[in-house]
């Protein structure tokens, strides 16, 4: 099971972990139930990933706010600009959990106005390269182009 997201998708990562250890008899539960890489579960960014032993169960949090890369500003970008966003690309961990049974996506940072339009370029790899600016778009438009991109990715099996 694997949340891919912003902070919101990491609380319910959270809460799904206190739900499901809940389940687990009380005896001995820390050593059925541990963080893979053997990191502790306060504020992380990244990843991070439950294993519970008995169960044959991981439960795995990837911080991806925008579900997609963000990088560097294209040179002369406004001052405000923090950061690109590349809709045409998968984010580093999209290979990490693709192939999960269950995949949970939070996508809040897509509907965040002000961070949309006050600090990001929205891109394409090809227009970020090439510093040519991209014809006019609308949030929801771009946010299913990346939808329909990554079912393109995903494997058929």
């Amino acid at each position: 099971m694997v949340f891919v997201g912003d902070s919101i998708g990491r609380n319910h990562w959270e809460s799904m972990l206190c739900m499901l250890a809940e389940g687990v008899a009380s005896q001995d539960k820390e050593s059925r139930i541990y963080e893979i890489n053997g990191e502790t579960i306060s504020k992380h960014t990244g990843f991070l990933a439950f294993r519970f032993k008995d169960y044959n169960l991981t439960v795995e949090y990837y911080r991806e706010p925008f579900l997609i890369p963000q990088t560097r500003p294209p040179p002369h970008s406004h001052p405000n600009v923090t950061c690109a966003l590349i809709v045409d690309t998968p984010c580093w961990s999209f290979s990490k959990w693709i192939h999960a049974d269950i995949l949970v996506f939070n996508a809040g940072h897509w509907w965040t106005d002000q961070k949309i339009h006050n600090q990001y370029v929205v891109t394409t790899l090809s227009h970020f390269c090439s510093n040519t600016p991209l014809p006019p778009y609308s949030l929801l438009s771009l946010f299913v182009y990346f939808l329909e991109l990554l079912v393109f990715f995903v494997p058929s099996t």
